[in-house]
Formats: C-alpha cells, sequence, structure tokens
C-alpha cells in the first residue's frame, strides 16, 4: 500500500512541477515555383534572422528548409527584396551566380528584421527575372505546423512517467 501511495504521489509531483504544456510548434509556407528553373521550399511564417543578413528598407536573406531547384536538393541563401526594391526574391548558390533573381510581388509583411511570410493569393503569383526575362509562377501554400524538438521532448518525458508508473504498478502485484 505504501508503494502505491507513493507512485500516486509522486505522478501528482510531477504533474505539478510540469505545469501546463504549451504545444511548441511553427507554422511554414510550401513555396513551389515554376518557369526555366524550378524549386520548392519551406519556409517559417515567422523566420529568425541574423541581424548580418538584414538591410533594412532592402531586403533579408536566409537558407530555406528542404530547398529543391531543379530537382535537386540545394544549400541555396535566398534573398528577399522589399517593394523599394520591386519586391520578388532571389536563390543565389555564390556571390558570383545566381539561379534566378525574380521581381513581382513582396512576399513578406513587416519590418526586414522581424518578416512575416504569407500566403498571397490562392492562384499563382506572378514574376519576372530581371536578369533574362522569362516569366515565372510562384504559388505558396500552407501553413502547416511542424513540432518543434521541445514538443517532441515533452510528449518522450510523458511517456517514460507513464511506462514508470506503469511498471511501478505491476510489481505491486
Amino acid at each position: 500500500m505504501k508503494t502505491i501511495v507513493r507512485l500516486v504521489s509522486l505522478a501528482a509531483f510531477l504533474l505539478v512541477v510540469s505545469g501546463p504544456v504549451k504545444a511548441d510548434t511553427q507554422e511554414f509556407l510550401f513555396y513551389d515555383l515554376t518557369g526555366p528553373v524550378t524549386a520548392t521550399f519551406l519556409l517559417p511564417v515567422n523566420p529568425v534572422l541574423d541581424p548580418a543578413n538584414v538591410d533594412l528598407g532592402f531586403g533579408f536573406t536566409l537558407t530555406p528548409i528542404d530547398l529543391m531547384i531543379d530537382g535537386a536538393p540545394s544549400s541555396d541563401t535566398v534573398a528577399f527584396y522589399s517593394t523599394s526594391l520591386g519586391g520578388g526574391f532571389a536563390a543565389f548558390p555564390s556571390v558570383v551566380s545566381d539561379d534566378f533573381s525574380l521581381l513581382g510581388l513582396q512576399l513578406y509583411t513587416g519590418s526586414e528584421d522581424a518578416p512575416t511570410f504569407f500566403i498571397p493569393s490562392d492562384q499563382p503569383v506572378p514574376f519576372t527575372d530581371i536578369d533574362t526575362g522569362d516569366d515565372y509562377s510562384l504559388r505558396v501554400s500552407g501553413p502547416a505546423k511542424v513540432p518543434e524538438p521541445s514538443s517532441l521532448l515533452t510528449l518522450g518525458m510523458g511517456l517514460v512517467t507513464v511506462l514508470a508508473v506503469l511498471v511501478g504498478m505491476e510489481n505491486l502485484r
């Protein structure tokens, strides 16, 4: 009987100490670019940017998640331009060349150091390559919620606690 009381007390203590758990998820938007160069990638709705990659009033750069250019995985950096530069975005594999540099709609709201990406419309949005004049279209969908590691850790701790209580109860039989 003492063991059961101890297990119940431990479970109650862990419940009180852990407090309310907030679902820690990040929302992402999926981008699908079609044109002479194709690209797909994910971006967080509210990215955290390195201040060195921000130029207030002009734009910012970041490395998207799961970037594929012409069907191949890429670690390119993508720059997003403000309306002061005509809006749009570009992918840069290096300082001396680029995959595409597109003018069109600004894809974020807010300042360049704290942007919020959004879905511009339910139709593909047109863009024009400033180097070649080629036409592109971009479809943005989402947001998809992706669990952050802290959510997965909380779930794992909860499962371990339940398993420990069940094993403890089994040992009492």
